[in-house]
């Protein structure tokens, strides 16, 4: 068996843990660069298959990331990809990880059809981490206007209002202001969801060099608008 231990300690990275320290807070975390965890991940995979992955995913920052990754593998099942990755989601616990180990999926864009029930299996638990997952899956791997229907479905669901939650949809309809305006700025304006994700979707696309600075300025008077009238909503 690979001593990982070994393996992660050789590749900390004390300045790089400050800077990563500060990104995920409350998670204790050793300080490695994602290029060297997933160095780490093929190694043990090359070495051991999928022993690692068949053992029970630790709550442990680096551990849960190579995990992830493993998951990843392209000489996996799909049937395999689902067993692991719900294995995995029960030890997600942080946007870093989530995000990270959730870009990886590739092989999801070559099974979006199977991947759906599972989705919306995952997002109906009410578990904010998994709904951060299925956000982030359909903002990285659902990219095509024939998407669109089932990512409609999924943002009709109600949602937890934490933080973490309502960033990974706010990044998703943030996305979706970009590629596909009229149809998402009518989602958005129709008081389907929290104020603050509205604001923080609108900003979002602000921010983007991809829209137009007319564009830009009709979002800026739409976050104006809707914040005044949320805030006459609180007077009565």
């Amino acid at each position: 068996m690979i001593d990982i231990e070994s393996l992660l300690n050789e590749k900390i990275d004390p300045q790089y843990l400050l800077f990563h320290s500060n990104l995920v807070p409350g998670k204790t975390i050793r300080g490695i660069r994602t290029n060297d965890l997933q160095q780490i991940a093929n190694q043990i995979f090359e070495k051991e298959g999928t022993a690692f992955l068949d053992q029970k995913p630790q709550n442990d920052y680096e551990f849960s990331v190579i995990y992830g990754m493993q998951c990843a593998r392209k000489e996996l099942s799909f049937s395999q990809h689902i067993h692991y990755l719900e294995k995995w989601l029960k030890v997600n616990d942080n946007w870093a990880c989530n995000d990270l180990v959730c870009t990886r999926q590739k092989w999801i864009r070559h099974r979006k059809k199977e991947m759906e029930p599972f989705l919306l299996e995952w997002f109906k638990t009410n578990n904010a981490w998994n709904q951060r997952f299925v956000y982030t899956t359909l903002l990285a791997h659902y990219k095509k206007e024939e998407d669109l229907p089932f990512i409609q479905s999924v943002l009709h669901l109600p949602y937890q209002q934490t933080y973490y939650t309502q960033m990974g949809l706010a990044w998703l309809l943030c996305e979706l202001l970009i590629r596909y305006p009229c149809q998402t700025e009518s989602l958005l304006l129709r008081n389907q969801f929290d104020p603050f994700t509205v604001q923080k979707a609108f900003q979002k696309a602000i921010e983007s060099n991809r829209i137009s600075p007319e564009t830009k300025n009709k979002y800026r008077l739409l976050k104006q608008t809707l914040k005044k009238e949320q805030k006459q909503k609180l007077l009565f």
